[in-house]
């Protein structure tokens, strides 16, 4: 190939075949967009790119609509592919000074409120899926999509309360040497170095999926082995099968949810509290707890922020719209 007649486009082509050996495939599929939709059409027939180019490039960008950030994106790896040609000696670069309009002033990013934080993680704890057990983990530690797509369950220390971040999903697209495009899913390891990391798990988190994943992993045994072992340790059986099932189905299914059992609770409130046939106030009384009884509770279930405990004779509120009841002895 003369050297001296190589263009823009055809200097790209040997840019990128020599650029994949080095990044990520999702980095390169990138590369290989910008390059497709933006250098292309603009610079392809080119034999040399001056800053009046680049600069009536980036005003014409920036009133199709383009943000600021996307087109400084583009106009790296413009520059990646006109100073790999210089340095094989395909072209001449000279630095370029390029000037960007007065960005306006920056609009506040809309998040949620606390209060709206606190409905959605309460919405959840009663209607789970996996799906919704994803937004759960990122409103309450910081993940990416991508990092909490590609959890595992080994990557969950039940007994530290503790997540490990080491690897993301992404959807990327590929457009192939021969012009065909598709989307492919790749598993990556993290953003940055620094996105491989440990994340404390808070109690209501671990609350929801401590039990579920000894039962997915079948720590508790198979068949019989595993009903003996569930009810010796104070579960329902037939609950937490139906809960299972349930999950791995990926449907709802909030009014059953195992939590780790046999608490002793010991009631507090003057009053004493009142034993429902479900956890609820809508579910109609049975009986009633005096102050200071000490009842077994055999599962607990969050109900919009409040908590219930379930007894061989009924449910009661341990917690209920920030007022204690009984207390945990």
């Amino acid at each position: 190939m003369d050297k001296e007649k190589i263009n823009i486009k055809d200097l790209a082509v040997l840019w990128k075949k020599d650029k994949r050996q080095y990044v990520k495939q999702s980095t390169y599929s990138a590369y290989a967009l910008i390059v497709e939709n933006q250098v292309f059409p603009t610079f392809g027939n080119l034999y040399a790119v001056t800053e009046a180019d680049v600069q009536s490039f980036v005003i014409d960008r920036l009133n199709a609509g383009l943000s600021q950030k996307y087109v400084k994106d583009i106009l790296i790896v413009l520059k990646m592919i006109v100073r790999f040609g210089e340095k094989h000696g395909y072209l001449q670069h000279f630095e370029w000074d390029i000037k960007y309009p007065t960005a306006p002033e920056k609009q506040g990013i809309d998040v949620l409120t606390a209060t709206n934080h606190r409905k959605i993680l309460d919405y959840i704890s009663q209607n789970f899926t996996f799906r919704n057990l994803g937004i759960y983990i990122c409103l309450t530690t910081g993940l990416r999509i991508g990092e909490v797509c590609g959890l595992k369950w080994s990557d969950l220390d039940v007994e530290r309360s503790m997540l490990t971040v080491q690897r993301t999903v992404e959807r990327i697209y590929i457009l192939e040497d021969d012009g065909t495009k598709h989307t492919q899913i790749v598993v990556n390891t993290p953003k940055t170095a620094n996105s491989a990391r440990e994340i404390p798990l808070n109690k209501p988190l671990m609350t929801m999926i401590r039990p579920l994943k000894k039962v997915v992993n079948g720590d508790y045994g198979d068949g019989d082995a595993r009903k003996r072992n569930l009810e010796a340790r104070g579960y329902d059986y037939e609950a937490v099968r139906a809960a299972v099932n349930a999950y791995m189905r990926g449907e709802s299914f909030g009014a059953s949810k195992p939590t780790e059992a046999k608490a002793r609770y010991k009631i507090t409130t003057p009053s004493g509290v009142n034993v429902r046939e479900g956890a609820g106030r809508r579910y109609a009384v049975r009986k009633a707890y005096p102050k200071s009884k000490t009842v077994t509770v055999t599962q607990t279930k969050e109900d919009g922020g409040n908590l219930w405990g379930k007894t061989s004779d009924g449910w009661f509120a341990i917690r209920y719209q920030g007022a204690t009841y009984a207390a945990e002895v």
